[in-house]
């Protein structure tokens, strides 16, 4: 990824489902309210239980962060795929059918599929800014989906002189911030002015690159 990567602009549709996951209910509402005019895609890395760490399962996905002129979106990769081909009965009867081939093709290779399987991965899905300075979260506890609204204070930074970090050529600088009783390590590439980053993170001078707890529990690491 370069810079011409990251300024081009991406006519790509920023959606609220009211329904959530359309495979719970019987109808999805969508409306738009903004466009992406970046796009860019993390790797992010979590405990499940940091309570108990003997409990926690060490989990790993693809996030796509996509940055509008008032509001932004993050949401796994993966489970996004699977809701477009679940939302349209064509596309998923046609891949339905090519998992059938896929399946008895394997059983000549000793049972190993070729193509990745469909399937809801992460089911957590934030917009900052929306509504206008809150927070909507859309989430699951096993399969209990809810949707709730979160204040969207940006963190308190401290800024951490002479730190320089090269992520995907860009030279980044460091801050650090304590949010909801964790402390954050952040990179931010100030040749990319753009308030937002992965999950809830904002609020520093250029795009957070990379950010994880002190204790390693939850890292993000821009991928593209």
């Amino acid at each position: 990824m370069n810079n011409q990567t990251f300024k081009k602009i991406h006519p790509v549709i920023l959606f609220v489902l009211l329904t959530c996951i359309t495979t719970v209910f019987s109808q999805n509402n969508a409306y738009i309210i903004d466009t992406t005019y970046l796009k860019c895609e993390y790797k992010t890395n979590y405990y499940t239980d940091t309570l108990a760490m003997e409990n926690g399962i060490w989990m790993n996905d693809e996030f796509i962060l996509q940055v509008g002129t008032n509001t932004s979106k993050y949401f796994s990769k993966l489970t996004d795929a699977y809701e477009r081909v679940k939302a349209d009965s064509k596309a998923w009867k046609v891949y339905q059918e090519q998992q059938k081939l896929e399946r008895e093709n394997a059983k000549t290779r000793g049972g190993m599929l070729e193509t990745a399987v469909l399937a809801r991965y992460g089911t957590l899905v934030v917009y900052n800014n929306y509504p206008q300075a809150k927070r909507t979260i859309h989430d699951a506890v096993f399969f209990d989906y809810y949707i709730f609204e979160d204040d969207n204070l940006p963190q308190q930074w401290t800024m951490v002189p002479d730190s320089v970090k090269n992520i995907l050529g860009y030279k980044c600088r460091k801050a650090v911030c304590s949010y909801r009783g964790r402390d954050y390590e952040a990179w931010y590439a100030l040749d990319l002015p753009v308030n937002a980053g992965p999950w809830k993170f904002s609020g520093l001078p250029g795009l957070i690159m990379s950010i994880q707890d002190t204790k390693g529990h939850y890292t993000f690491e821009i991928s593209g």
